[in-house]
């Protein structure tokens, strides 16, 4: 039997928008509810949206960010959690539960103080229900493809061509296009441009550096290149989302 070692359970409220997520690698386990608004997650080279009434499933070591939208509030339960065993439930990757009850989460919150044996309960009920439903990360090509991948997250500022990945993976550069977009879903152009957005995104939010000096600081050949991928990826302009 796997037992949780540690659990937090946050209501969180914002007006009209809210940027959040971690550049740097999400800790713990994670799960989101959406109860009002909506949230896109650029997650490795892709958007992923999310409604009232979805889950989100963050497994520990996940690289993200969010942008969050209410009309005019915002409103998501969040649950950070580990296992006694690190390996447990690996094989379960970044995803969204489409209309999943609310019930769970509410009764959770309720007995937090004064039943918290109860909110645990619930919350193995949660995750017994949740890894049954979910679907396990068949990504079994990925490895082919992890030398590229981890030059891209460790050196996302530097220039490389499609050719010199393909080199890192010892394949051709036809072979490894197709078999980076078969399991990542996008192109490795795009992954990296995602990257470097979620970044972009963090820059914006915490530090007073101007458009240009993040674009010079991200490596961009120009800030009007960079504000062209930052609006196709956020569909908004760096200083809409500032």
């Amino acid at each position: 039997m796997q037992y949780v070692s540690y659990f937090e359970l946050i209501k969180h409220s914002y007006l009209k928008t809210h940027t959040a997520g971690r550049v740097l690698e999400f800790k713990n386990r994670g799960i989101g509810y959406i109860t009002k608004g909506s949230a896109e997650f650029l997650f490795k080279g892709n958007i992923i949206s999310a409604d009232v009434g979805d889950l989100i499933y963050i497994p520990s070591g996940t690289r993200y960010y969010s942008v969050w939208q209410g009309n005019p509030e915002i409103e998501f339960y969040e649950i950070k959690f580990d296992l006694m065993s690190d390996y447990a439930y690996f094989d379960y990757g970044f995803q969204v539960q489409r209309g999943y009850p609310s019930g769970v989460f509410e009764r959770m919150m309720s007995y937090l103080k004064e039943k918290p044996l109860s909110a645990m309960a619930e919350l193995y009920s949660l995750l017994s229900d949740i890894y049954g439903r979910m679907n396990k990360d068949e990504s079994l090509g990925f490895s082919d493809i992890a030398p590229a991948i981890d030059y891209i997250e460790g050196s996302f500022c530097e220039r490389i061509s499609i050719p010199e990945l393909a080199k890192m993976c010892r394949m051709s550069t036809s072979l490894f296009f197709r078999r980076f977009k078969e399991i990542t879903g996008t192109t490795p152009i795009a992954y990296k441009h995602n990257i470097l957005i979620q970044h972009a995104l963090h820059l914006l939010k915490d530090t007073e550096l101007s458009v240009d000096e993040i674009s010079d600081r991200l490596g961009f050949s120009s800030g009007n290149y960079f504000r062209r991928v930052f609006t196709k990826i956020t569909k908004k302009t760096p200083r809409e989302c500032r």
